[in-house]
């Protein structure tokens, strides 16, 4: 894609592989200058506090201690009033 050259070292018996990443973009790279593997990696989105919480809990839980936090929170804002 980005035409970069990006050389890998392999023992002379080991058999190539179709693609490898580039160290320069991180992007899939192939044996071949010019002509990248077809192949797109999949974007890796991150997740946020609450999917990881409800990764762990059941959602009757997150809403148990989403509900316990809002109330905190709800109460020191009256104690700094």
């Amino acid at each position: 894609m980005n035409d970069h050259l990006t050389t890998v070292p392999f023992a002379a018996d080991a058999e190539l592989p179709e693609e490898w990443l580039c160290y320069q973009c991180g992007t899939p790279a192939g044996p071949e200058r010019g002509a990248p593997p077809t192949t797109v990696r999949q974007r890796v989105f991150p997740r946020t506090p609450y999917e990881f919480l409800m990764m762990r809990r059941t959602e009757a839980d997150g809403e148990r201690l989403l509900a316990e936090a809002m109330a905190d929170l709800r109460r020191r804002r009256r104690q700094s009033s």
